[in-house]
């Protein structure tokens, strides 16, 4: 069975389990958001059309195994850097088959369609993975007691 990617907004039944997988993964950086408001704010999300944030799934058949943002933000901090990929995930029983890649390449062409000359992350531990489809390092910084790398891509936007 093929992965599809689709917009969050087709299947808002993914919404609990992006909580989940985001409250599990990153809750960390905002441990006084609980699992709840991660879902409201998701849900939050399937209401926008157009424009940013937009979030991605990646599907097999009815079964969500993957996930990409693009946000305007992703930081409190660096605020002049704008538009963000944010939130990729993959179900660990799904990675190492290429979805986390097909995931960020269509995030950075969904940029490209906003005009965004650049798009920036932020990630404690996947410099590599990101450095392998051609992202820079913008700079090393610690954020929320973490030592995180900062990282841009240039877009084909003209």
């Amino acid at each position: 069975m093929s992965i599809i990617i689709d917009n969050l907004i087709s299947y808002p039944e993914f919404i609990p389990m992006l909580a989940h997988w985001f409250h599990a993964e990153w809750g960390h950086f905002h441990p006084q958001t609980t699992l709840e408001q991660r879902i409201a704010k998701l849900k939050k999300r399937c209401t926008q059309t157009g424009g940013l944030p937009l979030t991605l799934v990646a599907r097999m058949g009815d079964h969500v195994v993957g996930t990409a943002s693009l946000v305007k933000h992703d930081m409190e901090v660096h605020l002049e850097l704008t538009p963000w990929l944010s939130s990729v995930y993959v179900d660990k029983t799904y990675r190492r088959q290429g979805i986390g890649s097909q995931l960020v390449k269509r995030i950075v062409q969904e940029a490209e369609h906003t005009n965004a000359k650049r798009l920036y992350l932020f990630t404690p531990d996947r410099k590599s993975f990101y450095a392998r489809m051609g992202w820079q390092l913008l700079y090393r910084e610690k954020y929320r007691g973490q030592q995180v790398t900062l990282m841009e891509i240039r877009t084909a936007a003209k």
